[in-house]
């Protein structure tokens, strides 16, 4: 009993609960004053019993990291797709000025200056869409840096532990 005591005395006063906050890859080892008095059976399963809090600590700050990037990556979502519906209603608003001008053309001007307009009013929806394909690409590249930059974060984070692996000490 006066040795449980003490071991809880040495525990509290000994290790520094802050550094598990600020640290996610500080690993609080047991004293040998501690370990060396009592049962080898308990000292082993105290010993297991450090090792897999130290676990469900470097778990807890890596999902703490995967939901910030989740989040991240949801709120980039919702901004291009309210930027692609913009895109979308510009480009129906221009179709449809563009078919006015064209029926207003095709009724004052000459055949040649017709054909002239209809070419380039072929012509207008491909360059949207390149225009539209270019942006995308520009998305797509600034995505893929963001989930590497964020993928790079995991891995350093947790080296040697890969994703979800275990270390072992």
């Amino acid at each position: 009993m006066e040795e449980e005591m003490v071991m809880v005395m040495m525990n509290d006063d000994t290790s520094p609960r802050w550094k598990l906050y600020e640290n996610p890859f500080y690993i609080n080892t047991p004293h040998k004053s501690s370990t060396t008095n009592g049962n080898p059976f308990k000292r082993r399963m105290d010993w297991e019993l450090h090792l897999e809090r130290n676990h469900i600590l470097e778990l807890q700050t890596q999902l703490r990291y995967e939901r910030k990037a989740r989040k991240k990556v949801e709120s980039l979502a919702k901004r291009l797709l309210k930027e692609l519906n913009e895109e979308r209603k510009q480009r129906e608003a221009m179709e449809g000025v563009c078919h006015e001008l064209a029926t207003h053309i095709s009724s004052h001007q000459p055949h040649k200056e017709i054909q002239e307009e209809r070419n380039m009013l072929r012509l207008a929806p491909a360059l949207r869409e390149e225009r539209l394909q270019m942006k995308l690409a520009e998305v797509k590249t600034v995505f893929e840096h963001m989930l590497s930059q964020l993928q790079s974060e995991t891995t350093t984070t947790f080296p040697g532990g890969g994703r979800y692996g275990r270390r072992r000490d």
